[in-house]
């Protein structure tokens, strides 16, 4: 740089020309000085946070690691863990007593009669089953049955059929109807009803089978009752 006697300031180096080019300029004393604009952005990219580097206020990650799960969110396997444990739940209650009673131990669909081969109608009880026989072999069975409330149950034992009548209607209880009626122990009888209601010591059989348990038996034939 020239300095007013002529002579050249030993500190002074020309301006950088890449200064030079965005409009800078470089004063007596080499400061270089930018315009405002330059100026403004120079200070904006000055003051701009370095996203290439971490924040030490933040902590964790920036951005999530695919490798380690979320606490925050359910994986894929939770909702079936859920209901597989809710099912359970269910199990246990039916199995060990909400206030339902129990289901009888159902024998299978094909179960032999708990009866001797010589009787030829045979009721248990406990399973609310009823076979019909013939020479010892099951002509009808097991069937569904039910038979006396609390208060008017059926008796076990081993009886014999007294009399048959198709359209019999009760002489104890408002002349309801029995259809296939058919007398083995006194007023008891086998007869066509609902099975999902208890009697008053009668064996309810579905339609069909009373019909059929009608046709099959006759006077003095063996029935026997079990528990």
């Amino acid at each position: 740089m020239v300095t007013g006697a002529g002579a050249v300031d030993p500190g002074w180096s020309p301006p950088d020309p890449g200064v030079a080019r965005h409009g800078a300029t470089v004063d007596h004393n080499g400061v270089t000085a930018l315009p405002r604009p330059a100026r403004r952005r120079a200070i904006a990219r000055a003051n701009r946070p370095d996203t290439t580097r971490p924040d030490p206020t933040r902590s964790g990650p920036t951005h999530p690691d695919p490798a380690r799960p979320d606490p925050g969110r359910s994986t894929p396997h939770r909702p079936l863990l859920r209901a597989t444990v809710l099912l359970a739940g269910v199990l246990a209650a039916c199995l060990l007593g909400t206030g339902v009673a129990a289901a009888a131990p159902a024998a299978g669909p094909g179960a032999a009669p708990p009866c001797p081969p010589s009787v030829r109608a045979c009721v248990r009880l406990s399973t609310n089953q009823a076979w019909l026989l013939r020479d010892g072999k099951v002509v009808l069975g097991p069937v569904r049955v039910s038979h006396g409330r609390p208060g008017y149950r059926t008796p076990p034992g081993t009886f014999r059929v007294s009399y048959k009548d198709r359209d019999h209607r009760s002489s104890l209880f408002d002349g309801a109807p029995m259809p296939y009626s058919v007398f083995f122990n006194r007023d008891i009888a086998f007869h066509q009803g609902s099975v999902r209601e208890k009697s008053h010591g009668c064996v309810h059989l579905p339609a069909a089978a009373a019909r059929t348990f009608f046709t099959g038996l006759k006077g003095g034939d063996v029935v026997q009752v079990v528990r």
